[in-house]
């Protein structure tokens, strides 16, 4: 092999190993990609509330006299969201998520419903069923407890601590 064509050699080969080493070089075939599937939410109903015009039922806490506005049962809390957000959560599997909707009736400030969760207040439904408080708070705003009834449960009775039995219907 002569110098010139031995060059042209080294010209053409030590580019290419340089090339390949850095990852670089021709190019792969297309790979096929598999489809894949995403799993669409199916539509939940909407919400079910109880309107708001008169209270549903009023009883009296260490935080003063308080009115349940609505009773709302949604498959999600907060109700409507979505349920891939993490801000959203779902009920489990055979379970609604039941809130109750409060106001104070002494004033305009919100409820201060911290210390909820620490009491013995519980839902019973006409199935038997008896679910603890699982969640209290403010949401937009609006004060609120929130409970995780079976989906078989219905007719409602609030069990608050000091108050008789608040029948709430739904």
């Amino acid at each position: 092999m002569n110098t010139v064509h031995r060059n042209i050699a080294l010209f053409i080969l030590v580019p290419s190993l340089l090339l390949s080493a850095c990852g670089v070089g021709p190019a792969a075939p297309a790979a096929t990609v598999a489809p894949t599937l995403t799993a669409t939410p199916e539509p939940t109903e909407p919400p079910t509330v109880t309107p708001s015009s008169k209270p549903v039922a009023t009883t009296e806490t260490d935080n003063g006299v308080i009115a349940v506005t609505k009773v709302e049962i949604s498959p999600t809390f907060p109700p409507g969201c979505n349920p891939g957000d993490l801000s959203c959560s779902e009920a489990s599997p055979g379970y609604v998520i039941l809130i109750l909707w409060l106001k104070n009736v002494e004033g305009d400030e919100p409820v201060d419903a911290s210390g909820f969760l620490s009491m013995q207040i519980y839902l019973t439904g006409s199935d038997g069923s008896r679910t603890k408080i699982f969640a209290s708070g403010l949401l937009n705003g609006e004060s609120f407890v929130g409970f995780t009834p079976p989906e078989s449960a219905g007719d409602f009775t609030l069990e608050w601590p000091g108050n008789p039995p608040l029948e709430l219907g739904q």
